[in-house]
């Protein structure tokens, strides 16, 4: 296993295990689990969070406009490359 392949599974499992707490707290048996979008939203002030957003914009706006463009010009098999 290469490095980017591990890279990409460990991704996979911090963003699963963190939809299944969302849906946990949310749907679960205790009522008073809060939610991590509640607790950012309660905890996280405006001026960490917009910067943040800012820049995630900014970053797919940069990151995902050159292969859209690529992949209108060339075509899906060689535009679309996938790490594994």
């Amino acid at each position: 296993m290469n490095w980017s392949k591990a890279y990409i599974a460990g991704w996979i499992v911090i963003l699963t295990v963190l939809a299944f707490y969302e849906f946990w707290a949310g749907y679960g048996p205790q009522k008073h689990t809060p939610m991590l979008t509640q607790v950012t939203v309660r905890y996280v002030p405006w001026y960490v969070t917009m910067p943040f957003l800012t820049w995630l914009w900014i970053h797919f706006c940069m990151r995902y406009a050159i292969p859209a463009y690529k992949l209108s010009l060339e075509g899906l098999g060689k535009a679309i490359k996938l790490p594994f």
